[in-house]
């Protein structure tokens, strides 16, 4: 039984190292990506299926056609499984960019379902009138698909942004009703595979709707409040007060809902991650929004409503949403940050200061890096930033853990702290930092420390990044020589 432990330890070690580490395609590259071996392998795997059922077992063009029609329907349950991504994510035990890539890929391909289905209609033997009801609802379908998935396009959706989600709900609606008036009457097998599409979205849609009423108050004593903060560097600081007090752990998220926010929000909502962090339930949560980049976006709406009157709109939330990374069960922990992202591993501080206090952790080492290149960040963030990370070292110092090591990166000088201002455990730099010399000596002194103790229990060492896209990429790279030790985790908040 020892022995079949040990194989499978080893399998899954040269599983993670060689197929989840290792990347096919990089982060951006010609426009997509990044792809692993194992998401790549995933992939052919499910396109191959797709054109197995499409093709097998032979027949007439009919008979194809009808098997590319169910397909595109059996692809739809994916597409409507729930309408937020977020819960079944969280069902799912996944990611939320996890279950995205999963919802666009089942999209591409119902359109390429969608467009065999098309062809084989047009060169069968039987025409079609295009007069015809059928006709005239397939072509509306077909043609939505085909519109949410140009809308979808990174390129063109950062110009609609403002309206992308009520557009792509509206889109998405129309082709379910659309495919409703094209199937015909006969076709059991399609009209079984549009009941599981209704009733999977139905029921996701009311239990859903109830849970989180419940969460904002529904049957209890008041209902969920918010307070909008304008600051003076334009960004937006949100207070919510939820109807009953949740826990959240660090990491974690929420979406808000406005319903009377603007004509479009009640199809749309927001994420924002959690930056408190208490170890009971809490009973207000703080919310952080950067300083809106686009005009008539959810975060600019937010900051019009701001400096009218905060008070008047119906607030609702859902979660907290995301899994969170146990970090306390690591030896040495290492955090990246760059601008906002900061906000994200906050939480992660906070929660291991406690734990080393209450002595629940194993964590010996914790090192903050931190690069400031004042991309969408205002200097108020900055100086909340500077005065959480001295009463950092304050609390280092009162608990006697002695754990804390922090690097700022300030190219650009604008935190306004002079270099050895924080101590010999808290250094600011103005030049660029460099991750890979930064990740091998904290690499060094993780297994110093592991030789030189004599204890049974030894934790390992956990890397978590919330930072531009280009930091990420080269920590991805860096990391995999040190895989069979470290694990590198890419929080759900990432600055862009």
């Amino acid at each position: 039984m020892e022995t079949v432990f040990i194989y499978t330890i080893l399998v899954g070690e040269m599983i993670r190292r060689q197929l989840i580490n290792r990347h096919v395609i990089g982060r951006h590259c010609l426009g997509i990506g990044p792809f692993t071996w194992a998401s790549m392998i995933l992939c052919l795997l499910y396109i191959s299926l797709n054109i197995f059922f499409m093709f097998y077992p032979g027949g007439l063009t009919l008979d194809k056609r009808r098997r590319c029609g169910i397909l595109a329907l059996s692809n739809m349950i994916i597409l409507y499984a729930s309408p937020s991504m977020s819960y079944l994510s969280d069902l799912m035990m996944i990611r939320l960019r996890t279950w995205r890539y999963i919802h666009r890929a089942a999209g591409w391909m119902m359109c390429a379902q969608t467009g065999g289905h098309i062809i084989f209609s047009l060169t069968s033997t039987k025409s079609v009138s295009p007069g015809e009801t059928a006709a005239i609802s397939g072509i509306i379908a077909s043609s939505s698909i085909v519109l949410i998935l140009m809308l979808s396009l990174p390129l063109v959706r950062r110009f609609c942004y403002p309206v992308f989600y009520v557009t792509h709900y509206f889109l998405a609606l129309l082709v379910l009703i659309t495919v409703w008036m094209h199937l015909p009457s006969s076709d059991k097998s399609s009209w079984s595979m549009v009941l599981a599409i209704t009733t999977t979205f139905g029921a996701s849609f009311v239990l859903e709707g109830l849970y989180m009423l419940y969460l904002n108050g529904a049957c209890g004593e008041r209902w969920s409040k918010k307070i909008i903060e304008k600051r003076v560097d334009s960004s937006i600081g949100i207070y919510l007060s939820p109807g009953r007090p949740v826990k959240v752990l660090p990491g974690q998220y929420v979406n808000l809902w406005f319903p009377s926010l603007n004509p479009w929000s009640w199809f749309q909502c927001s994420s924002f991650i959690v930056t408190s962090w208490s170890p009971k339930e809490q009973v207000l949560l703080h919310l952080f929004a950067r300083c809106p980049s686009r005009s008539f976006g959810f975060t600019w709406m937010l900051l019009w409503r701001a400096t009218i009157d905060s008070q008047r709109n119906i607030t609702f939330f859902s979660g907290p949403h995301g899994p969170s990374v146990p970090a306390p069960r690591y030896e040495t922990v290492l955090l990246i940050a760059s601008d906002a992202g900061i906000l994200a591993v906050k939480p992660y501080v906070d929660q291991l200061f406690h734990c080393v206090k209450k002595r629940t952790s194993k964590t010996r080492r914790l090192c903050l890096v931190w690069k400031v290149s004042g991309r969408y960040i205002g200097w108020k963030l900055l100086y909340d930033m500077g005065e959480w990370i001295n009463g950092l070292f304050q609390d280092d110092i009162e608990g006697d853990t002695r754990m804390l090591q922090i690097l700022i990166y300030d190219p650009k000088r604008l935190c306004r702290i002079t270099p050895g201002q924080l101590g010999t455990r808290g250094q600011v730099y103005q030049d660029s930092a460099n991750f890979d010399e930064i990740l091998k000596k904290e690499v060094e002194e993780h297994h110093k420390r592991r030789t030189e103790d004599v204890r049974e229990e030894r934790g390992e060492m956990l890397v978590m990044v919330s930072a531009s896209d280009t930091i990420r990429y080269d920590l991805q790279e860096s990391v995999k020589a040190y895989s069979r030790w470290v694990r590198f985790v890419e929080l759900d908040y990432q600055p862009s």
